[in-house]
């Protein structure tokens, strides 16, 4: 296929417009660093999307550092300054403190 087409199918994909909403609204600072989004089901129906399309989305944004996932506490936005590297050299000391 071509590289165009592949990338048409890929802007019409619901967990990548999901991704790209959300991505917005981390960089614009409606959920700004260490703070913990909705729950899925709750950001599912503010995104008017299924849920799992919604975890396609947040895996996606895990995949790319900007969201953690903690089991049972829920996502929350990795604390990250401008540069695009974390404030302590890695995610582990964040993990921690969530985790209290």
């Amino acid at each position: 296929m071509d590289a165009d087409v592949l990338s048409e199918k890929a802007k019409k994909l619901k967990h990548v417009k999901v991704y790209n909403r959300l991505y917005s609204m981390i960089q614009d600072g409606v959920y700004p660093p260490g703070s913990q989004l909705p729950s899925e089901p709750e950001l599912a129906l503010q995104m008017d999307v299924s849920r799992m399309t919604l975890r396609r989305a947040l895996a996606l944004l895990q995949e790319d550092n900007l969201v953690i996932n903690i089991r049972g506490k829920g996502n929350f936005i990795s604390e990250r300054n401008p540069g695009g590297v974390f404030k302590h050299g890695n995610d582990i000391r964040q993990d921690e403190r969530l985790r209290e």
